[in-house]
């Protein structure tokens, strides 16, 4: 029993981390993108905003890497298909939408925060899908 209570333990400590450095790579990111608009000339200022959130998002990767590290095998089948499919269904429909939006088709600019929405809900329906049909 104890050995369940440390894996459970473990899986806390991973999912705080893993929220912690995907909150900061979000704030690093929003201080990147509306940052410049405060400090007008400051290109040094964009560049340092930038690198900083590229590292951070180093940081949530690896947090990621070591959250899946520490799922039993059926959490990481659960999660890696959900990534597959979002992965795909993501590669797919922005390379369709961004056809159709050079070739002014699409009726709207396609743009990336487009492309992110489709990945974070597809990724999300997907993992939800997939702990239903494992449960």
């Amino acid at each position: 029993m104890t050995e369940r209570n440390e894996w459970q333990q473990q899986q806390c400590r991973s999912n705080k981390l893993l929220a912690v450095w995907t909150g900061l790579w979000v704030l690093t990111l929003a201080l990147a993108s509306f940052g410049p608009k405060q400090w007008r000339d400051s290109s040094t200022m964009t560049y340092v905003a930038s690198v900083v959130n590229i590292i951070m998002g180093a940081a949530m990767i690896w947090a990621n890497k070591r959250h899946l590290d520490h799922q039993d095998e059926l959490q990481r089948k659960v999660q890696l298909e959900a990534m597959s499919l979002a992965l795909g269904i993501s590669v797919v429909l922005g390379l369709a939408a961004t056809s159709l939006t050079q070739n002014s088709l699409l009726g709207f600019d396609f743009e990336i925060s487009h492309l992110m929405m489709v990945l974070g809900v597809t990724y999300i329906v997907a993992l939800l899908l997939g702990m239903r049909k494992y449960r």
